[in-house]
Order: structure tokens, then sequence, then C-alpha cells
């Protein structure tokens, strides 16, 4: 009878998984709200907003050239 669909064990499976989303929900977007605040508290600052800007540019520049190199898509020759 409590494993049926209507029992009380499947009631309290489905409320668990309610709660664990709405948790889950909870810790990301604080996560993200951590991240972001001392970002968002550098960009009132126009000489730090064109740091921030280069160090952007930078890592997504390295990134790409060593991802080239990785997957030999680069025309380098040795």
């Amino acid at each position: 009878m409590a494993f049926r669909p209507e029992g009380p064990l499947v009631e309290e499976f489905w409320d668990n998984l309610r709660r664990y989303g709405l948790y889950f929900i909870t810790v990301s977007t604080r996560a993200i709200f951590t991240i972001v605040l001392p970002i968002y508290e550098l960009l009132k600052n126009p000489i730090t907003v064109i740091l921030i800007i280069i160090v952007f540019v930078g890592s997504f520049y390295l990134l790409s050239q060593i991802l080239t190199a990785m997957v030999g898509v680069s025309e380098f020759s040795y």
C-alpha cells in the first residue's frame, strides 16, 4: 500500500525531490551572486573596467590558442 502511486512514501519522495530542487536553485543563485558582486564593485572604476576587459580578452585569446594547438587546426609546421 505504501509503494503505490498514491502511497505516503511516494508523496514523501516527491516532496523531497521538490525541496532538493529548491535547495539547488538557492545554492546556485547564491554562488553566482557571490562571484558577480566583487566584479560589479570593480566596474565602478573606469581603470579597473579597462583592466578587466584586457584580462578577459587575453584569457580568451590564450585559451583559443591552446585549444587550436591541442586539436591541431593551426597551420604551424615545425
